[in-house]
């Protein structure tokens, strides 16, 4: 591939000199063949079509998606060089990967008469949060990554409550400092989620009820002077990433 990548970048300085130069002589001087540049754009077009990298792209319906619906797709397999349809692939792999680069779904796409079409459809019980699609031919799976196509999407889900949460306790010198983290069922965070909470305990005069605001890694911080035995929260804005 490196070998490869070469020659073309040796082809191109070559094509724009030739700008200036109209014809460039054998170094042999006992030959009088001249190159000119329409056989240096010969070669290099006769390269690229003997080794051809191809570079795809997925047109979706929509921006983003909901729990139970279908994420429809249709794509276009080109030359990367010459952006035009004459690649070899006749089939491609389309990939939905969670935030934890875990394969959700995958689909192995052959090609119709108008490109390739096919769907993922999204169970109802799929959790909220960021997700990507990668889609590629097997050609690409030895070429550069970059070749690929990556595209991220956001898939919501309104009757999705699967919040989840763990305590734990650092001793202080005159208490507790409760650590609750927010999760959800596939160990993704809330973070930056305002909660709203209320501790209950038999050794409290009253319930401890406030307000706080999750960090990046989903924790909120209590102080408190005895170890909760009822902890009981609501949130608002949820933002599940």
């Amino acid at each position: 591939m490196n070998t490869y990548l070469s020659r073309l970048k040796t082809f191109i300085v070559l094509c724009l000199f030739i700008g200036f130069v109209p014809k460039i002589y054998s170094q042999d001087k006992n030959k009088s063949e001249t190159f000119s540049q329409e056989d240096i754009l010969t070669s290099y077009f006769d390269i690229i079509s003997r080794i051809p990298q191809e570079k795809l792209y997925l047109q979706l319906d929509k921006p983003y998606y909901g729990a139970g619906e279908s994420i429809w797709f249709k794509g276009y397999l080109v030359n990367a060089i010459t952006h035009i349809d004459n690649t070899r692939s006749n089939f491609i792999t389309v990939e939905l990967i969670d935030r934890n680069d875990s394969i959700i779904q995958r689909k192995k796409v052959k090609r119709q008469e108008h490109g390739f079409q096919n769907n993922f459809v999204l169970p109802a019980e799929m959790p909220a949060g960021d997700y990507y699609i990668r889609a590629y031919s097997n050609w690409m799976v030895n070429a550069d990554p970059e070749y690929m196509y990556l595209r991220d999407i956001k898939i919501g889900n309104a009757i999705d409550v699967s919040i989840l949460s763990s305590i734990e306790y650092q001793k202080t010198d005159d208490g507790y400092l409760a650590k609750i983290k927010f999760f959800n069922n596939t160990n993704g965070v809330f973070s930056k989620t305002k909660i709203k909470y209320t501790v209950f305990d038999n050794e409290l005069k009253k319930p401890i009820k406030g307000t706080s605001v999750t960090n990046e890694e989903g924790y909120i911080y209590i102080y408190i002077f005895a170890r909760i035995q009822n902890f009981r929260y609501t949130t608002s804005h949820r933002c599940p990433i």
